[in-house]
């Protein structure tokens, strides 16, 4: 809990009477901060988005989620050697992996889980494992100028984390498609070895009928706002290849194990960029609008 001298600083009212948490004169619980954070996009000081919403069953990212997390976030093989490093967030900005990939492109090999459960995603295979330098441009970097992993335009792109969920309820992705293909088994944002749960809708991100039930009659937003997936309504969440925070809070549980091709159907996954995905095996409702906040403000999502 954080003190401020007994007193509210102008603005924070509104913010500790959207908390349901018990509190003292002049301190803030964690709830209380977050949603401060979120009404004044003022970060608390050394506060990753892990931090504040704890619980993740598996964390993807190219930022450092968890301050707890200290290992690196890819590991990147270089196309010409097959040498391959791992690099923090720290590496990826300073030019370490510029270095390490100079005069080649670098290949992902492993994207690290920072939920602290080492559920690591890793390509099945060298055709499958997504850019993120180019030797051309160097690293792979959206209109937010914050690195990305680039999956290929033939949609065979794709990561299997190490550990299949079961009990997915709480999603937050980060992505860009290259062309908002109306092909209904293109540009699959997750998917499972086994069920299909989150089955494209050509031009929608979800299909109505092959998507399941718990996925599209939840709580699903484009860019924090509430919208329905398999119909694009309002018309401003319809499939599109502007940078796109998907967050869905599902009525039940579901599985996830490929990022993000379906099942065993090769050229499914997205055909584009991800920034971001972070998974949580509960229901993050009362969370959401703090999370997307979070995730907005950092990649500068509109």
């Amino acid at each position: 809990m954080i003190g401020f001298n007994g007193g509210l600083i102008g603005g924070l009212a509104a913010a500790r009477a959207t908390s349901t948490a018990l509190s003292q004169p002049g301190v803030w619980t964690l709830p209380e901060q977050r949603n401060a954070k979120l009404a004044l996009q003022w970060p608390v000081p050394g506060l990753k988005l892990l931090d504040a919403y704890t619980g993740a069953a598996a964390a993807y990212s190219l930022r450092l989620l968890r301050s707890g997390y200290t290992g690196p976030l890819v590991s990147v093989r270089r196309a010409d050697n097959n040498s391959t490093a791992s690099f923090t967030q720290a590496q990826i900005d300073d030019g370490t992996l510029a270095a390490h990939c100079s005069g080649t492109d670098g290949l992902v090999t492993v994207w690290y889980d920072q939920s602290g459960n080492g559920n690591n995603a890793t390509p099945p295979a060298a055709a499958n494992q997504p850019k993120i330098f180019t030797n051309a441009t160097g690293v792979e970097k959206l209109s937010n100028n914050k690195p990305c992993l680039t999956f290929n335009s033939t949609g065979t792109s794709t990561f299997t984390m190490g550990t299949r969920l079961t009990n997915v309820r709480s999603v937050f992705q980060v992505l860009k498609i290259a062309s908002a293909l109306t092909d209904a088994s293109a540009n699959f944002i997750l998917s499972d070895s086994t069920n299909f749960s989150y089955h494209t809708g050509g031009q929608y991100w979800l299909d109505s009928i092959l998507a399941s039930g718990q996925v599209t009659g939840g709580e699903n937003r484009i860019n924090n706002i509430v919208a329905n997936l398999t119909n694009g309504t309002p018309s401003t969440t319809a499939k599109t290849t502007n940078l796109t925070l998907i967050s869905m809070v599902h009525t039940a549980n579901t599985s996830v194990h490929q990022l993000t091709e379906d099942r065993g159907n090769s050229g499914r996954s997205i055909r584009g960029a991800m920034q971001e995905l972070v998974l949580y095996s509960s229901s993050q409702s009362t969370n959401v609008a703090g999370i997307n906040g979070d995730i907005m403000t950092y990649y500068a999502i509109t």
